[in-house]
């Protein structure tokens, strides 16, 4: 997982003038991220940086997406962890605004087992509209069909 952000950074550096008029876009990301289990004991709180490339060469698009957030736990006696999410889709473009996609995601927590590791397939539609030149809206509904956490258990669809 540590290889994610300078792959990103290497491709962005990397990539050629005319790759921009290919469809490529890089994002980055810094923010805030919470986590809130059903428990109310597990919850914590940090900031976070992330790295994306999205890659759409025609009707088929690729996206990647890297997190990386360093948590405090809301209760003192919690310890301190680090999480990890890594994102990949495929998407195929039905109509210019509506995309199917599939995708897998795995998050991981450093210290292991302070919480749940999760990965999961997701199946799912994304719908986007341009807002002007540079601004656009999107909405994103999936369904999880497989879902594995690292201590057990299961999660409905």
């Amino acid at each position: 997982m540590r290889c994610g952000p300078l792959l990103l950074t290497a491709v962005a550096l990397a990539a050629p003038g005319r790759i921009w008029g290919q469809g490529i876009a890089l994002g980055v990301a810094v923010g805030s991220y919470s986590m809130r289990e059903e428990s109310k004991v597990n919850r914590s709180s940090g900031g976070a940086f992330g790295l994306s490339a999205d890659w759409r060469p025609g009707r088929w698009g690729v996206r990647v997406e890297y997190l990386k957030a360093a948590l405090t736990p809301d209760v003192a006696t919690h310890q301190a962890f680090t999480v990890t999410e890594f994102v990949g889709r495929l998407a195929y473009r039905i109509r210019p605004s509506l995309d199917a996609e599939v995708g897998i995601s795995r998050r991981v927590i450093k210290p292991e087992f302070v919480t749940r590791d999760v990965g999961a397939v997701s199946v799912g539609i994304r719908s986007k509209g341009r807002l002007g030149r540079d601004a656009g809206v999107w909405a994103r509904g999936a369904v999880l069909p497989l879902v594995r956490f690292n201590e057990g258990g299961s999660s409905g669809t």
